[in-house]
C-alpha cells in the first residue's frame, strides 16, 4: 500500500513543511543549492545575504526559524558577529545555529557527540550530513526549551541552557581562533536564618539587575545555585575579564536592605578560567573556575584567575 508519507521533492511535502531554515550566506550557487534541497525534504526555507551583522540579526528576527545555516566568512564581516547578537536576544537564546565553515580543524558534530544547541559543518559538505544536524539540533532545541530558556523572574540561563551554552562557545573560540572565559561568581551572606536560599535568589536577581548594563552584551549570566553565578565571555581573555569584572563586584559588594527591612552585607567573590589555557572542554573550565573561586575566597580577593 502507498505511503501517507509525502515523497521528498513532493508538492504536499513543501506545503506541509512546519519547521523553517534561514541561510545567511553570500554565495547565491549555494545558497539556491541549499534551498532546493531542504524544500524538497520539506523545509520551509528563506536565504539572506546581510550587508552586515545588524542586518544578519535583523533576518533572524523577521523571519523566526527553527534553525540557522550560518556562513562564517560573509561579504566584509564574520558571521559570528551576527551569532554574538542574536545571542544576547533572550528570545533567540535556543534558535539552532549551524555554523558553516572552511575551516577543516572543526569537528563535524552528530548526535553521538553534540552537546549544545548548535552545530557545525565545514566546507565542502555532504548535504545529507548537513540537513541530519539541521534535524538534530532543532530537536535538541526544543528539549532544552522544555526546562525553559531564563530562569523565571530574573535575566539569567537556566543550568541545562549554560551546559549547552558553553559547549557550544567552546566549539565557536575553537573555530574562529579567539579565547573564551568562563567564571563563576560566588555570593556569601551570613544570618539568613531559616529563609536563606529564597533570599540568596532574591539577592542573584537584584545584582543581575543591576551588573548586566555594566556587561557587554555578548556576556551570558546564568544560574548555577542558589549562591552562584556563572559568566560566559566569549571572545576575552580571563585576565580582560578580570579588569572589567573587578570594579563591577566592587561596585556590588554593599549593604543590602532585604524586602522585611533587615541589613545584609553581601560579599562578592569570582574565579576565572580559559580556553584555551585552562581546559578546552566544559567540566575543565568548570572545575578551574570553581578552584580560582575557592582561592579568590580564601585570600579575600575579588576576583582570581586559575594557575
Amino acid at each position: 500500500m502507498p505511503s501517507d508519507e509525502p515523497r521528498a521533492g513532493s508538492l504536499s511535502a513543501r506545503l506541509s513543511a512546519t519547521r523553517r531554515v534561514l541561510a545567511i550566506e553570500d554565495d547565491p550557487d549555494i545558497a539556491e543549492f541549499l534551498r532546493a534541497y531542504f524544500r524538497a525534504s520539506g523545509y520551509d526555507f528563506v536565504h539572506e545575504d546581510p550587508v552586515d551583522a545588524d542586518d544578519g540579526l535583523a533576518a533572524i528576527v523577521d523571519h523566526a526559524p527553527d534553525c540557522v545555516l550560518l556562513d562564517i566568512g560573509l561579504r566584509g564581516f564574520s558571521g559570528l558577529e551576527i551569532y554574538r547578537r542574536a545571542r544576547a536576544v533572550p528570545s533567540l537564546a535556543l534558535t539552532p545555529v549551524v555554523v558553516v565553515t572552511a575551516d577543516g580543524t572543526v569537528r563535524e558534530r552528530t548526535a553521538a557527540t553534540a552537546a549544545g544547541i548548535d552545530g557545525f559543518v565545514t566546507k565542502p559538505f555532504n548535504v545529507n550530513t548537513l540537513k541530519e544536524v539541521v534535524a538534530q539540533r532543532i530537536e535538541a532545541a526544543r528539549h532544552l526549551g522544555d526546562s525553559g530558556v531564563i530562569e523565571e523572574g530574573s535575566e539569567v540561563l537556566t543550568a541545562a541552557v549554560l551546559d549547552a551554552r558553553l559547549a557550544d562557545e567552546i566549539d565557536l573560540a575553537q573555530a574562529s581562533g579567539t579565547p573564551l572565559t568562563f567564571g563563576i561568581v560566588g555570593l556569601r551572606t551570613k544570618g539568613l536564618g531559616a529563609d536563606a536560599a529564597a533570599v540568596r535568589t532574591w539577592l542573584v536577581r537584584v545584582l543581575v539587575d543591576e551588573a548586566r548594563p555594566r556587561m557587554a552584551a555578548e556576556v551570558a549570566l546564568a544560574r548555577t545555585s542558589t549562591d552562584e553565578l556563572a559568566v560566559v565571555a566569549p571572545g576575552s581573555t580571563p585576565a580582560e575579564v578580570a579588569r572589567w569584572l573587578e570594579p563591577v563586584l566592587a561596585e556590588l559588594r554593599r549593604p543590602r536592605t532585604l524586602p522585611g527591612g533587615e541589613s545584609v552585607t553581601v560579599e562578592l567573590a569570582a574565579g576565572l578560567a580559559g580556553y584555551p589555557e585552562h581546559a578546552s572542554e566544559p567540566d575543565g573550565l568548570y572545575m578551574a573556575a570553581d578552584a580560582a573561586l575557592a582561592g579568590a575566597a580564601e585570600s579575600r580577593s575579588l576576583v582570581a584567575v586559575a594557575l
